[in-house]
This record gives structure tokens, C-alpha cells and sequence, in this order.
């Protein structure tokens, strides 16, 4: 069992200890952080919380040892390897059961990624004996001008400290992927596992302790993201960070300095299915590629471009099988387990309504208990929808039907990911050259994505996996943005005067009465290269025209915001302050930041107006979790004092999560209500004009005084429009 017999060491009560210095110890901190099981959504296991003061110590006890570990011999490194190889596969069941409890992994293939986690730890010793055994003699007469007069001789050198971020996924085998070759080439480690997986790290990891490294060389800090997350990548000790994950990535890169990165951000791995492919290795591929572990593996075929002629059989031998798949706990091996956390499911369950929303056809009806949510088919997929874009990393599947195979490569390379494909076809000369065309990093024929066998190369070639520009973000579509620039113009206007007659007034350039002041109002996040440029362009367009004076972009990605990177760097007319509705995740767990951004602008006459961004999120759930009850909070208490000592004729409350209510069927959209009551009353009282969102089920709405104002829907069907004081409507 975990944390016994072996493992016993490195339990302390019901807290895992973390690895430093050669030893198992406890955090100063006296706080630890807890795992979910992601089937029971209860604790199951606690680890330390380490400190900053014991981040450093580890950091320079990695320093010192490393210097002692590059001068010992490549056999004797090897040798070492071996035996922490050896003592991993002889005790995989303790490993696997924490697989098992921590990230819901089938029990099978938990012994499964130990076992091959040992595998690659000794073909990672043999190999870089091999390669780190060899160098290279030049002579200065290869280059031209040169005389034979001068030798060169090349060998390889270690980096120093690597900090190795594995992701919750493979917590295990991921890790040593970063660890071995790190060793064997001379470098120490620092490991800081994912929280959910840290267990199963901890257990791995003592399989090195035992295997009798150094001390210092190897060590292993848990703790909150929040507290150790910025100081471990930022560390002035380490020398190279190696990370697999998500959207975290592309902070840490920002911020890690001048130092190699090696990062891998995710996948949204393309199947495209030709006319003349074997349906039936098609429909098992994708079961294998699109559901096995739930879909949470960065190469799993994440979306199905198949040939309109052959959709509706493919369609039906896959909707064969997927029925077959069995669906439960992960002790009972089941195809289907629950996913990491409560959050995944949600995220996954947002993208399921936007396609039945949006009409996508549900092969399985849909469903869900707690974490656990049964596979999902969806046919008719179109580009429009979210799906279509975005990593689901569940057990859900679009089918996108094509009428060449110029439009699944275009869709294919339109995605900002670019980690593996698949084709499926009988022509190879076909194969090949849609391989050859496909900008992914690997392109499997006649079989699914997967990474492996382990010694394989394994990178993508775009921005998602670039070492210095890591970029995962959400994708909407440019359409829907770029109609909210220009009505904003108008929407502005409308609201800063309700209750007045309304009339429609157009620009100077029509010889009428201009507006006071045009700011353009945009949904951040990430697009495929050509709607984002399609995109700036209309916005450059907007401000250019109409002089506009700053964007509010509601986005959870702050300066990170691709769009808004690329627009101050190659829009000249778009180089205006910008304002993000963005809280970091420290300062939320200080209590700060409610308010992200407050800006007084002054207006013709004398008059001003207040743009204040806020954090919608961290402030709903403070309603949620109390002040609906007369408890007092600080950060709804930052919000009030904020527009209590507003003094501007109008007032702009901007946010990213809506506010306007959908329904009052279920329980959430009662909390919905009760958290838009509550703000509603506060904008009432404290004289609000607009409140400006990301969008809803509803586009705008108005109460009383106050304008709500979403991002606009798809436009294809029926021009967007704005409705205020119940009887003024103005169209696109």
C-alpha cells in the first residue's frame, strides 16, 4: 500500500513529506495541501506546503551537489539509473495505487506508466552513455579562407539545476522523461509534481533515494502554486526549466529570464478520415485515440475531419463502439473514469452546451455525476463552434464533416496547436504528402496519435510548444468581436442616456454631432492566426476612423493576452492603454485585486467617465459564500469603497463574467440570480451606466438605469442589435 512498508519514510501522520538534502522531511510552514480523489471528491492523501525559505535551501543544495555530480563518470551515473529503474518496476503497485486515487487513472494502465516509466529510465542511461560518450574534432580549413592551423574539440556540458514541472496526467512518467536524461548528462533536479499526482511523484521519487544518489542532487517540493509557483520558475538557481501543462506555461515563460525552456502546452490533434480509408481502423483508432484515459492526454485525437461521402458510416461504427465503452471507477478498470477535477468537468461541460447551442448532432445523450462523464460523439460540428477549437481533455469527440482535403488540412493548420496528427488512408502517396502539409510536430498514417514508443522524438512545431513563445488560450470567434467594436460606439452613447428620448447619431463625417469619446470593448483570448489578424486589422480600422481612446479587453490572461501583444507590437493605430478584467492567482489568494483596474477619462464640458474593471469571479463567489448573509468581505467592501468615492458623471463597470440572468431552472441559475440581484443593487445605488461582460446566454438586457452589455453572439443568422428602455432597438 502507499506510504507503507518502503514508502513508510516519507509519511509523516497523514502528511507526505517533501525531499531535500538526501532526506524526508516536514515543512516549517506546519501548513499542507490537500488531494481530491477525483471519484470520491474527497481528501485522499496531504502534502507539504513547503516555504520560500526551504525553495532556496533546495536550490543551493542543488547547486553544490551538481557540481560534484558533472564530474562523476558516465558509467557511474548510469549505473545508478539502472538500479532507481529497477526498484521503480519492482515496486509499481504502491505507485500505481496512488495513480489510481489521485488522478483516477484505470488501474491497469497505472501499473502500465510505472513500469514504462522504469523502461525509460534505463534506455535513458544506456543512450547517454552513448551520446554523452562521444564529441567532435574540427579543423579550421573546412571553412573557406582558413588554413590548416587551428583544432577544435566539442563535447557536451551540463546545464547546472533543471526545475521539471510534469503535468497531472503522467505524473510519473513524465517526470522521469525530465529527470534521467538530466542526470545521466550531468544536472541536478528539482521537481515540483503537480498537486494532484504528488503522491504518486513522492513514491517515484524514492525509488532515486533508494537507489543511493547523491544527497542534494534530487529533490522534490509540493506546495501551493500561489505561494512557491512564481518564486521556483523565477529562482535565480535555476538554469533550465523543463514543463509540460497548460495555460501556466506561457506565464512561466515570461518570467523565467534568460534561460532555456523546454515546454509542451497541449494538443488539438486532427484526425482527417479520406474516402478510401478502412472505416473499421478508423472507428477503433479513434476510440483508442479519443477516449482511453477519458481524453485527458494531450495526444489524444482531439477532432475528427472526415470526407462528407463516408461521414455518416464512420459515424455509425464509431457510435458501435463507443457504446461498448464500459464507464465507472477506476479500481475497476473501467474505460471511462472520472476526470481530474470538478473544474475540468465544468470547463468540459461548457463546451458540450456551446454545440447544442449551436446545433452540433449529440450521438450520445448527455451526461454527467460528478466528475465522471460518459463519452460523447458530436456530429455536425462547425468552425464556429468551440469544440471545434478548444482541448476538451475529456471524454467528448467533434466530428467535423469535409468536402476536400484542402479544408481538413486547412482547419488543421488554422489551429494554434501543433503537436500530432493523424491520416487515415490507402493511398500513401496521399498520406504523405497531407503529412507533409500538416503543420502538427508528428503525423501518424493509419493510426491514432500517441507519444511513444518513449525514445521518439516528441515536439510540436508551433507557438503552443516553442520553447520562448507558449501559447494556450481560449478561441472565439473574430466575427462575433469585431461587431461589438462598433456598436459599443453606440451602445456607449444609448446607455449615458437612459430615460432620454433616443435618436440615432452618426459621425462628423455626416455633418452631425459627434460622440464624446469611442473606446473599443473586445473579448481576448486566443484565436487561430487568421481570425486574430483579421481581427486586428477591423480593430486598427475602428480606431484609426472613430480616434478611439483606449480597449477594454475582458479576458482572464492580462498581459498575457496574445491579442493584445500582437496588437501594440504590429498595429501602430492600436498602441492605446489597455485595460484587462484579470486577477492573478496570488493575488486571490491574498484577498486582493478585486478591483483590476480603475480609469478616470474626462469628456468634453467638463465631464468624466469611470471605466473599473473587476473580477467578477473572485467577487461572485465571495457573494456565494457569504455576504448574500450579511457577513462582511473585504474584497465586495474594496468594490463598494471604490465606487463610493467615484465622483465621475458616468460610471463603466467592466467584468469577464456576465452578470444577466438565463433562467431560474436549476440551482445554478438561482445562484445566478441571487449573485445578479446583489450587484444589481449595488450598480442601482451607486449610479452605474453599463456593466460590460464576455457573453451569455443573452447578449444585452436592461434594468431600470443600468445597461448589461455582453459579447455579442454569432452574427451569420441575424444582425446583432442592442435593446434599451424597452422600446429602442437598433440594429447592426
Amino acid at each position: 500500500m502507499a506510504g507503507t512498508g518502503l514508502f513508510a519514510e516519507i509519511l509523516d501522520g497523514e502528511v507526505y513529506k517533501y525531499y531535500s538534502c538526501g532526506e524526508w522531511t516536514k515543512s516549517s510552514s506546519g501548513k499542507s495541501v490537500s488531494i481530491i480523489n477525483p471519484t470520491t471528491r474527497k481528501t485522499q492523501y496531504k502534502v507539504q506546503a513547503c516555504s520560500q525559505e526551504e525553495v532556496n535551501k533546495v536550490m543551493d543544495s542543488a547547486k553544490s551537489a551538481q557540481k560534484s555530480w558533472a564530474k562523476t563518470p558516465l558509467w557511474k551515473r548510469a549505473e545508478l539509473l539502472h538500479k532507481a529503474a529497477a526498484i521503480l518496476i519492482e515496486h509499481r503497485d504502491p505507485i500505481a495505487e496512488c495513480l489510481v486515487k489521485e488522478i483516477a487513472k484505470p488501474a491497469k494502465d497505472a501499473v502500465t506508466e510505472v513500469v514504462r516509466s522504469g523502461d525509460l529510465v534505463s534506455y535513458c542511461a544506456e543512450e547517454g552513455v552513448r551520446i554523452l560518450g562521444e564529441g567532435k574534432f574540427l579543423v579550421s580549413d573546412s571553412f573557406p579562407g582558413n588554413e590548416r592551423t587551428k583544432y577544435c574539440l566539442t563535447s557536451k556540458v551540463p546545464l547546472g539545476v533543471i526545475l521539471a514541472i510534469p503535468p497531472f496526467n503522467y505524473p510519473v512518467n513524465l517526470a522521469v522523461s525530465k529527470i534521467a536524461p538530466a542526470l545521466i548528462a550531468g544536472n541536478s533536479i528539482v521537481l515540483k509534481p503537480p498537486t494532484q499526482g504528488a503522491v504518486s511523484a513522492l513514491h517515484m521519487v524514492h525509488c532515486f533515494h533508494l537507489a543511493g544518489f547523491p544527497k542534494g542532487l534530487i529533490s522534490c517540493v509540493t506546495g501551493k502554486g500561489s505561494e512557491i509557483g512564481d518564486f521556483l520558475t523565477m529562482h535565480p538557481g535555476v538554469n533550465c526549466i523543463s514543463f509540460t501543462g497548460g495555460d501556466t506555461g506561457i506565464a512561466i515563460s515570461k518570467k523565467a529570464g534568460m534561460i532555456p525552456l523546454q515546454m509542451e502546452l497541449g494538443g488539438k490533434d486532427a484526425c482527417i478520415v479520406l474516402e478510401d480509408a478502412d472505416l473499421d481502423l478508423v472507428a477503433s483508432n479513434i476510440i483508442k485515440g479519443g477516449f482511453s484515459y477519458s481524453g485527458q492526454r494531450c495526444t489524444a485525437v482531439k477532432v475528427v475531419l472526415v470526407m462528407e461521402t463516408v461521414a455518416d458510416k464512420l459515424v455509425e461504427k464509431v457510435k458501435a463502439r463507443v457504446a461498448k465503452l464500459s464507464v465507472g471507477a477506476p479500481e475497476d478498470n473501467s474505460d471511462i473514469t472520472p476526470v481530474v477535477s470538478e473544474s475540468s468537468a465544468n470547463f468540459i461541460e461548457g463546451l458540450v452546451l456551446d454545440a447544442k447551442k449551436k446545433g452540433a448532432t449529440f450521438c450520445q445523450v448527455y451526461r454527467r455525476e460528478g466528475n465522471l462523464i460518459w463519452p460523447l460523439l458530436l456530429d455536425n460540428v462547425r468552425p464556429d463552434m468551440r469544440i471545434a477549437w478548444e482541448e476538451p481533455f475529456g471524454p467528448v469527440l467533434p466530428v467535423i464533416r469535409i468536402n476536400s482535403i484542402e479544408e481538413g488540412i486547412h482547419h488543421c493548420n488554422s489551429s494554434n496547436f501543433g503537436l500530432q496528427g493523424c491520416v487515415f488512408t490507402k493511398d500513401v502517396n496521399k498520406a504523405i504528402l497531407i503529412s507533409d502539409a500538416m503543420e502538427t510536430g508528428t503525423v501518424q498514417i493509419n493510426s491514432a496519435p500517441a507519444r511513444g514508443p518513449d525514445h521518439f522524438p516528441f515536439q510540436g512545431i508551433k507557438d503552443t510548444h516553442k520553447c520562448f513563445q507558449v501559447i494556450q488560450m481560449e478561441k472565439t470567434s473574430w466575427a462575433c468581436t469585431v461587431i461589438i467594436q462598433v456598436c459599443l460606439c453606440f451602445a456607449f452613447y444609448i446607455a449615458l442616456n437612459l430615460g432620454q428620448p433616443q435618436k440615432l447619431v452618426k459621425t462628423n463625417a455626416s455633418g452631425h454631432e459627434p460622440f464624446d469619446l469611442y473606446f473599443i470593448s473586445v473579448r481576448g483570448g486566443f484565436r487561430p492566426h487568421f481570425q486574430q489578424f483579421h481581427l486586428l486589422k477591423q480593430m486598427e480600422k475602428v480606431a484609426r476612423i472613430y480616434k478611439a481612446s483606449f480597449v477594454v479587453s475582458s479576458s482572464e490572461l492580462g498581459e498575457d493576452d496574445p491579442l493584445m501583444q500582437n496588437a501594440t507590437q504590429h498595429f501602430p493605430s492600436l498602441r492605446i492603454p489597455w485595460y484587462n478584467t484579470y486577477t492573478t492567482a496570488a493575488s486571490k489568494s491574498e484577498g486582493q485585486e478585486a478591483v483590476c483596474f480603475e480609469k478616470k477619462i474626462k469628456i468634453s464640458n467638463g465631464k468624466t467617465l469611470d471605466v473599473i474593471g473587476v473580477d467578477t469571479q473572485l467577487l461572485q463567489d465571495s457573494v456565494l459564500r457569504g455576504s448574500l448573509s450579511g457577513n462582511r468581505n473585504n474584497k465586495l467592501h474594496l468594490l463598494i469603497r471604490t465606487l463610493e468615492a467615484n465622483s465621475s458623471n458616468w460610471r463603466i463597470v467592466v467584468g469577464y463574467q456576465p452578470l444577466i440572468i438565463c433562467g431560474e431552472n436549476n440551482k445554478e441559475q438561482m445562484k445566478k440570480k441571487q449573485v445578479f440581484e446583489y450587484f444589481h443593487r449595488m450598480f442601482l445605488k451607486f449610479a452605474v451606466n453599463v456593466y460590460l461582460s464576455g457573453q451569455d446566454c443573452t447578449n444585452h438586457g436592461n434594468d431600470g438605469s443600468v445597461a448589461y452589455i455582453g459579447n455579442p453572439g454569432l452574427v451569420e443568422k441575424e444582425p446583432y442589435s442592442i435593446f434599451l428602455n424597452g422600446n429602442s432597438h437598433y440594429s447592426r
